[in-house]
C-alpha cells in the first residue's frame, strides 16, 4: 500500500489513514523519538542522557521502556552530518550538541560562577560537593573543588575563550597566593584595629579584627606560620609583613618596649 499509495482512491487513502497508516514508518519513528528527547529536555535542562537510559515518557527511567533513548541520541551524534537541515534544527532546539562534554563544562562553570558571585573568591575546598554552586551538599551530584583543581591542571590547553571565563570569575592559576594574601588583608585590619600583631592564641576570625569561634582563619597561627618560614618568603612579602608591624621575635620586641618605659 505504501509502494501504490498515490495511486489509491481517495477513499482507500482516507481509510488507510484512519488506522495510523504512515507512507515512511521510519520517519514516524524518529519524530516520537524526538518527542521523547524533548520531554527530557524539558524535564533535565540538558540532553546528557545515560547511554542506557530507556523511557516510555522521556524523563522517567523504565527498564523495561521501549525506546532507549540514550542510544537513538548518540545515533544521532553519528550521524549528525547526514541529518536533513530540519532535523538539525529541530535537535539544536533542545539542547543537542555533537560533545557533550562541552556542555558538562559549562554546566560546572555556571555552579563556579555562582560560588564566586556567592563568596568572592574561587577558593573552593577540594571536597566540595553541590548542586547550586554555593551550598555544600554531600549528595551533591558535582564535586566542584576537584573540577577547579582539575582546571588549573589544564588551564593551558583551554580554548582562550575558556581561560577567559574562567579568569572572569576570579579563577587563579596558584590558590596559595590568593590565600596567602587574603590571610594578609586580615592581620592588615587586625594590625590597623590593634596597632600590633600581638594575636591571641587560636584567634579566629572572618574580618580580621574581632574573635569568631566559628571562623575560618587562625590568624595567630598563620602570623607563627610566617615567623617559621620568614627567611624563605619573597622580599615582597617580608615588606607587606613589616609594613603592619611584623616582627620575628615578638617576646625580644615587647622586652624593649618594657625597657624604654
Amino acid at each position: 500500500q505504501r509502494n501504490r499509495f498515490s495511486s489509491l482512491s481517495q477513499e482507500r487513502q482516507q481509510l488507510l489513514k484512519a488506522i495510523g497508516f504512515v507512507l515512511n514508518p521510519i520517519e514516524e519513528q524518529w519524530q516520537k523519538n524526538y518527542e521523547l528527547a524533548k520531554i527530557y529536555y524539558e524535564h533535565n535542562g540538558d540532553l546528557l542522557i545515560p547511554r542506557a537510559f530507556k523511557t516510555n515518557d522521556g524523563f522517567s527511567y523504565d527498564e523495561n521502556g521501549i525506546v532507549n533513548l540514550g542510544t537513538w541520541i548518540n545515533s544521532q551524534k553519528n550521524n549528525f552530518s547526514s541529518l536533513s537541515q530540519e532535523r538539525k534544527q529541530l535537535l539544536k532546539a533542545i539542547g543537542f550538541v555533537l560533545n557533550a562534554k562541552d556542555v558538562k563544562w559549562q554546566k560546572n562553570y555556571e555552579l563556579a560562577k555562582a560560588y564566586y558571585e556567592h563568596n568572592g573568591n574561587l577558593l573552593i575546598p577540594s571536597t566540595f560537593k553541590t548542586n547550586d554552586g554555593f551550598s555544600y551538599d554531600e549528595n551533591g551530584t558535582v564535586n566542584l573543588g576537584s573540577w577547579i583543581h582539575n582546571q588549573r591542571k589544564k588551564f593551558s590547553s583551554l580554548s582562550q575563550e575558556r581561560q577567559q571565563l574562567l579568569k572572569a570569575i576570579g579563577f587563579v592559576l596558584n590558590a596559595r597566593d590568593v590565600q596567602w594574601q587574603k590571610n594578609y588583608e586580615l592581620a592588615q585590619a587586625y594590625y590597623e584595629h590593634n596597632g600590633n600583631l600581638v594575636i591571641s592564641r587560636a584567634f579566629k576570625t572572618n574580618n580580621g579584627f574581632s574573635y569568631d569561634e566559628n571562623g575560618t582563619i587562625n590568624l595567630d597561627a598563620w602570623i607563627n606560620n610566617q615567623r617559621n618560614n620568614f627567611f624563605s618568603l619573597s622580599q615582597e612579602r617580608q615588606q607587606l609583613l613589616k609594613a603592619i608591624g611584623f616582627v620575628l621575635n615578638p617576646l625580644e620586641e615587647q622586652w624593649q618596649k618594657n625597657y624604654e618605659l
